[in-house]
């Protein structure tokens, strides 16, 4: 009887030992999957607060150059001299 008590308390031990070791691990790899995801989500929050700084600086610029811009579907092709007489314009 003491003999079937010390296996199953054996046995009880080692699969809690189990249970803890699984358990550390699954919250290490979900605390690392919490952070690569901030970090993702921080990276694609920059990109397109940065692409929409852009559009709009390029809707500015394409209002600037379409009278002399040659027009291509939603694309404006421009010189390189219409690109110096916009920027003295738009700067100034």
């Amino acid at each position: 009887m003491r003999s079937h008590f010390l296996h199953t308390h054996s046995h009880f031990l080692h699969t809690r030992s189990h249970f803890l070791h699984t358990r550390s691990h699954f919250l290490h790899t979900r605390s690392h999957f919490l952070h690569t995801r901030s970090h993702f989500l921080h990276k694609r929050s920059h990109f397109l607060h940065t692409r929409s700084h852009f559009l709009h600086t390029r809707s500015h610029f394409l209002l600037l150059v379409a009278p002399s811009g040659v027009l291509l579907g939603d694309r404006i092709l421009i010189s390189l001299h219409d690109v110096k007489m916009c920027l003295c314009v738009y700067c100034g």
